[in-house]
């Protein structure tokens, strides 16, 4: 039965165009690609600085593995430089601190269900619509077991957002409201400003996924709370991954210092998981260093965004709006938008089809 419905779904996926396959290429740089002994231009890379995969500075010093969990023997003090070296990045406040994760994707479910772990019917959680994944299958989770309820806002609307609790919330409920500093299909940021002041009147949580923000955005690149000029509150938790901008692999978590050791006591994702690798966090460490001394980089970075906006503009199809380095091509169908990705790769070009 189970042979059956597997086939059904595959198949039903293939007919839509919408059937997803791995590809092994011969090298992944920022710029550029190799695919079965062709070079292309890599438009669909995260590697927003050129830093993942800039081998001119290896790095070595510490171990592959951790050996355990964090909260075993898996924490030494790689780990520690770490959480140091982000902290004072980030230059967040005195009684902040940071949990680390193995990916991106381990903290934001590590966050929504330990903080929704004992709570009931009447903690809500706000999550705006074009979340990602991570957190709004996370959110489901949890309403699922019924330990909250999941409300999802227009994409960057804070008045539905307002108008939303409002209508569902009070101040007496566990509140947390999901957003992203950078969209990571859209490529738009939110009002954190005006986010961040609604949820300290409301006596809410505000969790803000950074992944896209994070080494591009702000002074240093030290993200989004600090290039909208927000500013960290108790109520803050500022996700931080470094598998984007960063050039390495997991993810941290920043929040005030309680916040921090509920997760370390309660986060199934960060209690029985082998903790992040040494060799990671050194890199991660290292690669902080690189990011704040990237200013050039990001300029350079800006300035391919506008030439590339000024020479798709006159296009017919719709262009997102969005100064990121997500830009974002509405073609409206999916057959098609794979019809668009193969004709580019025809030409050199390999971009990929979000479908």
């Amino acid at each position: 039965m189970f042979k059956q419905q597997i086939q059904q779904q595959l198949d039903a996926r293939k007919e839509q165009g919408l059937l997803r396959t791995v590809n092994d290429f011969d090298f992944v740089q920022a710029s550029k690609l190799g695919f079965k002994g062709r070079e292309y231009l890599n438009f669909s890379s995260n590697d927003y600085l050129g830093i993942a995969q800039d081998n001119r500075a290896p790095i070595s010093g510490a171990g592959y593995g951790a050996t355990s969990s964090p909260l075993v023997v898996g924490s030494e003090h790689h780990h520690q430089a770490l959480k140091s070296k982000l902290l004072e990045w980030l230059e967040v406040p005195s009684n902040f601190s940071c949990v680390l994760f193995s990916s991106g994707f381990a903290a934001n479910s590590g966050v929504i269900t330990a903080l929704f772990n004992h709570r009931g019917g009447n903690a809500f959680l706000f999550q705006d619509k074009l979340n990602h994944a991570s957190l709004l299958e996370s959110g489901s989770s949890v309403q699922a077991k019924g330990h909250c309820r999941q409300v999802r806002f227009k994409h960057n609307d804070i008045n539905d957002l307002q108008r939303l609790f409002l209508q569902k919330s009070n101040r007496a409920n566990a509140n947390l409201i999901a957003t992203e500093g950078v969209f990571s299909m859209d490529g738009d940021s939110p009002d954190l400003t005006s986010m961040q002041a609604f949820a300290q009147q409301n006596d809410s949580l505000l969790l803000i996924d950074d992944a896209h923000g994070i080494g591009v955005r702000g002074a240093s690149g030290a993200g989004s709370i600090q290039a909208t000029g927000a500013r960290y509150s108790e109520e803050t938790i500022h996700i931080v991954t470094f598998g984007k901008a960063l050039g390495a692999q997991g993810a941290a978590v920043i929040a005030h210092e309680s916040i921090v050791q509920y997760l370390t006591n309660f986060s199934k994702e960060y209690i029985y998981s082998t903790h992040l690798s040494p060799i990671q966090a050194l890199a991660a460490e290292r690669n902080i260093d690189r990011v704040m001394a990237a200013d050039s980089a990001r300029a350079n970075l800006k300035s391919n965004i506008e030439i590339f906006r000024s020479l798709l503009s006159p296009m017919s199809y719709q262009l997102l709006d969005s100064d990121s380095a997500i830009q974002g091509i509405v073609i409206g169908d999916e057959q098609k938008a794979v019809d668009v990705a193969q004709h580019c790769r025809n030409q050199g070009i390999w971009l990929s089809a979000m479908r």
